[in-house]
This record gives C-alpha cells, structure tokens and sequence, in this order.
C-alpha cells in the first residue's frame, strides 16, 4: 500500500471520527427523547465513537506546525446546559469493579450521564479545531486520539458495558 493511500485512510478515519463527534455533541445538545431511545442512542454513539477512535492515526509533530496555538473550550451556557440534559438521563446508576493503586480490587458506584458528559467534553472541545482546518484539524485529532487513551475512553466504555447490561437484564426479564 503506498504512502499516499495511507495519508487517504487517515484523512478519512479523522473525518469520519469527526462526523460522529459533530453528532453525538449535537445530540447532548439539543432536546431528549424517551427513555428507552434516549439509552439506546447513547449506546449506539458511544461504540461509534469508540470504534472511530480506534481507527485515528496517530500524529506526527510535523502535522502539528502551524497549528493554532490556542486550544478551545466549550461556553459555559452549552456545559450548562448538556449537563441539564444528563441530569435526566433515565437509568443511571450502576456498579463496576475497579483496582485500586495498591491492586486491590474494589466494587465502585458510578453514573452513566457522568461518563456521558466526560466523553463529549473529551471530543466537544476539538472539534472547533476542527473546524479551523488545514494543522488545527490535525491537533484535533491528535487531542482526540490522546484523550481516547487519557479519559474518556474509559468513560466511554464504562457506559457501554452498563446500558448493554440494562438492556440484557430488560430483554431477559421474562425469561
């Protein structure tokens, strides 16, 4: 395979990853729907994401040039308000196993809307740079790659394990 259809495959892997990013972000953003759909509609975003994420390459310094040299934030009005969002969020709550420093191994109580909102923080803030093109879409995929690996991976994954349980104890309740 040459160079060049694999700088291609790269371009592409980011544009798609920012697409999803673009729709799940706008999703949070605007008005829920029902709980069930609500659920399901994370769970399909977040292994999206996930997936994507896994295909980001990886970013070389040279890329990185002539970036902006300022990173973006989100306003506080859009924080405000998708956190006003997942306060709704249906079903929460629930219980993972985690190791601690010592490598004990300890049962911990977590939030579905928290791991929600720490992945779209995790991509939110990147896709303004994005949006800047040329280098600066390139610092944001390098962002995205890095804080797949740093956060909100986990948190991504942590959601994704407990909605599929949620909908397999619902689908298996009758038997």
């Amino acid at each position: 395979m040459s160079s060049i259809a694999l700088e291609n495959e790269s371009e592409e892997a980011i544009d798609r990853f920012a697409e999803t990013a673009r729709e799940f972000c706008s999703w949070l953003e605007g008005e829920p729907s029902d709980d069930m759909s609500e659920r399901f509609t994370a769970l399909r975003f977040l292994s999206r994401l996930y997936d994507q994420a896994l295909q980001l390459p990886e970013i070389r310094d040279e890329h990185m040039a002539g970036a902006a040299s300022e990173w973006s934030e989100m306003s506080a009005e859009l924080t405000d308000r998708v956190m006003k969002r997942l306060d709704r969020f249906p079903t929460r709550s629930y219980w993972r196993i985690d190791r601690t420093s010592e490598g004990e191994v300890e049962k911990v109580e977590d939030d579905v809307a928290r791991d929600l909102f720490l992945t779209y923080s995790g991509v939110k803030d990147s896709l303004t740079d994005f949006d800047r093109g040329n280098q600066s879409r390139y610092r944001a995929a390098w962002s995205w790659r890095f804080t797949f690996w740093l956060d909100w991976g986990r948190h991504s994954t942590n959601a994704i394990q407990a909605l599929h349980a949620q909908f397999h104890d619902e689908a298996n309740r009758h038997e």
